[in-house]
């Protein structure tokens, strides 16, 4: 009996041992056959930025990514690399099981990489995976601190707006290249509203506005604070625009379709949660990867808050999923004017519906009374006729290509005459979006230090020559370029 317990007892710690080496095998080929597939697919080392895009993705973000962009014939060699590396490493585990010191010669790599994890952060390409996620969680959490430390009071600063009762929209887009809007030349008609409401003389419309990154987070880590890509601060060191509107006594609404909880949280989730009042459509909570829903359902959120009166500033923040890649699920059904299922027609799909989106929310702004603001502008754009998405390790200008509309009521217009005016002459003057935070102060009047007038387009010392304009976060000089409003239609 004691010898059947100790022959079982034995072919348990062997599969045990085989099991482990095989996993802890698997995994130290995983990483390099990663890095190694997006080397082939992009033609390009991976960056900090490229793996910043990926701590900050959910799975269903990350399927669509790889669904969109990664050729299908490197998808079919990683796999195969997988399933011959596992065989190998199957098939040479099995034979030791001869030996019948197989449980302790398998133990042996279970042991080193267990008791010295050191070692493997001093392999070259998982030290570099370690290192820029601990950075990112590093940032993120400074962030959040600098955040808890300006609510408690602990950082001091004041802000001040003296009139009471103006109510102010800001759109934040996704991927949207302007030019494949219609309202920006685009032979497509994909902007019919917003063309009609700027044909109309009511909206004004910037020519020379650029995306300081590519990545969603990049960007709006500098559009959202101080921090630019001039001044040289940190956004993680910086105060966020709804720090300075909480300061100024002003309702903050976020209202949005990105994601913004769950294992994937993120800066605009943190400047999100700064907000008075939050409202997110997005369900799935980062870990599912379930369809989003279409931003149209964010129109009765606006509606609802606009329904209910107040004589206070109230300012609502409503952070769409645009033009995000997959395009053809940004759109319902009966968007699909372009059907012959090429990624440019689906692309265009998606700027036809959130044309609708867009001119929605600044029409029910507009049946409001009194001193009334719209701001409409996105993150970055796509490389939509190369087909390359926003991937700033295949960088191209084209990703840069973002447009910026505002509207103003009247009332607004006499108010706050100078400012009006200023923006109206400034419509063709180069402006990079890292620079968002303080035209937004600007346009709200609020009194504050936290603030640089150079920075502000609504203001006359606002100055950004050509040759000083930077991208990808001061790693680039910005290279202007005509607008082709002729893109390579299928």
């Amino acid at each position: 009996m004691a010898t059947i317990y100790q022959i079982f007892n034995r072919i348990n710690k062997m599969k045990i041992a085989i099991t482990i080496n095989i996993l802890i095998s698997f995994l130290l080929l995983l990483s390099p056959l990663l890095l190694a597939l997006y080397a082939l697919n992009f033609d390009s080392k991976i960056t900090k930025d490229s793996l910043y895009a990926i701590f900050q993705s959910n799975p269903n973000e990350s399927y669509e990514y790889l669904k969109d962009f990664v050729k299908t014939e490197y998808i079919v060699i990683f796999f195969a690399m997988i399933f011959i590396s596992f065989t190998l490493i199957y098939l040479q585990a099995k034979q030791l099981k001869e030996n019948k010191h197989v449980v302790y010669l398998l133990l042996l790599p279970t042991i080193f990489y267990l008791s010295s994890l050191y070692t493997l952060s001093s392999l070259l390409l998982p030290s570099f995976i370690i290192e820029k996620f601990e950075a990112y969680q590093h940032e993120i959490e400074m962030f959040r601190e600098i955040q808890e430390k300006r609510a408690t009071g602990e950082i001091s600063f004041t802000a001040i707006k003296k009139a009471q009762g103006e109510t102010y929209i800001v759109v934040i887009g996704e991927s949207l290249n302007k030019n494949h809007m219609g309202v920006y030349g685009y032979k497509r008609k994909t902007t019919p509203s917003l063309s009609k409401i700027y044909n109309e003389g009511k909206i004004l419309r910037f020519d020379n506005i650029y995306a300081n990154h590519t990545h969603t987070m990049q960007v709006l880590s500098l559009a959202l604070t101080e921090a630019n890509q001039y001044n040289k601060k940190d956004y993680y060191n910086s105060l966020s625009i709804i720090d300075i509107l909480n300061q100024s006594d002003i309702e903050t609404y976020w209202l949005s379709n990105q994601n913004m909880l769950g294992g994937w949280d993120n800066l605009v989730s943190v400047i999100a949660h700064s907000a008075t009042h939050i409202t997110s459509i997005n369900n799935s909570i980062g870990y599912t990867i379930t369809a989003q829903k279409y931003d149209g359902e964010l129109i009765p959120k606006v509606q609802k808050i606009l329904s209910k009166k107040s004589k206070k500033n109230r300012i609502i923040f409503v952070h769409l999923i645009g033009n995000h890649t997959t395009y053809s699920t940004r759109y319902p059904k009966n968007y699909k004017h372009y059907p012959k299922n090429h990624h440019i027609d689906e692309y265009d799909n998606s700027i036809l519906y959130n044309d609708h989106v867009v001119s929605s929310i600044l029409k029910e702004l507009q049946k409001q009374k009194g001193v009334l603001g719209f701001i409409y502008m996105p993150d970055h754009a796509d490389d939509i006729d190369k087909n390359l998405g926003h991937g700033s390790a295949h960088f191209t200008f084209e990703m840069t290509e973002i447009p910026m509309l505002m509207y103003f009521s009247k009332e607004y217009q006499e108010r706050y005459k100078n400012r009006y005016q200023t923006l109206s002459k400034n419509k063709n003057k180069l402006y990079s979006n890292d620079l968002f935070y303080d035209t937004l102060i600007g346009i709200f009047n609020i009194e504050t230090k936290r603030y640089n007038k150079q920075y502000d387009l609504s203001s006359k010392a606002y100055q950004l020559n050509e040759k000083d304009a930077l991208v990808l976060h001061g790693k680039r000089p910005y290279e202007k370029k005509k607008s082709k409003n002729s893109s390579c239609l299928p």
